[in-house]
Parts: C-alpha cells; sequence; structure tokens
C-alpha cells in the first residue's frame, strides 16, 4: 500500500508508520492523508481515520459504501473548516465532524 501526504510533509519513517497503521485499520487503498492541527486524517477506501500527532487512532469513521464516485465527476471526500465531506460509490453523503461523529446524513 502507498500513503501519500498532501498537504504536510512527512518523514520516511512516520509515512511507514503510518501505512502500517493504514493497514491494520482498513482493507482498503489509502487515497490521502491530510494534515489536521498536530494530527491526521487517513482518507480510505472504506474508512476515514484520524490519527493523532504520534500516529495513534483516535477514530474510524465507515460510511455505506466505498468512499470512491463511479463517475469520477464528484468530490467524494473534502475537508471543510469544522467538517470533512463525503460520497460514497452509491452517491450517498454525510457529513462528519473532527471527533468523526455524523453530523448530517442524506
Amino acid at each position: 500500500m502507498e500513503a501519500y501526504i498532501c498537504n504536510k510533509e512527512l518523514s520516511e519513517e512516520n509515512k511507514n508508520k503510518i501505512e502500517q497503521v493504514a493497514e491494520e485499520l482498513t482493507a482498503g487503498a489509502i487515497f490521502g492523508v491530510y494534515s489536521y492541527g498536530e494530527d491526521y486524517i487517513l482518507h480510505s477506501e472504506l474508512k476515514i481515520i484520524r490519527l493523532s500527532s504520534d500516529l495513534v487512532p483516535v477514530w474510524t469513521f465507515s460510511g455505506n459504501d466505498i468512499f470512491v464516485s463511479q463517475s469520477g465527476d464528484e468530490n467524494v471526500f473534502e475537508m471543510k473548516k469544522d467538517r470533512i465531506c463525503l460520497c460514497d460509490w452509491s452517491g450517498d453523503y454525510c457529513e462528519i465532524d473532527y471527533n468523526g461523529k455524523l453530523m448530517k446524513e442524506n
């Protein structure tokens, strides 16, 4: 599995640790690793995962389906100031806060 950082430089050691934790928590691909303060948010195929700065899982969130678009046109993962917006394969939309709690679902 190849995780990549989208908005912050990672040491090779931390990159390997993130990949190891991600493999333990999800069987799907990791599409992105984003910094959130001192923590990290992982966008994987099956879950959204928040890791603390020392790379310990804080929470995981699973949707109804994989976080991938069928058409490729939809933005399936977007971090906003106070929430993470998600869309899955079925087109279902939801929003979670940075504590992993569901805020909105359609």
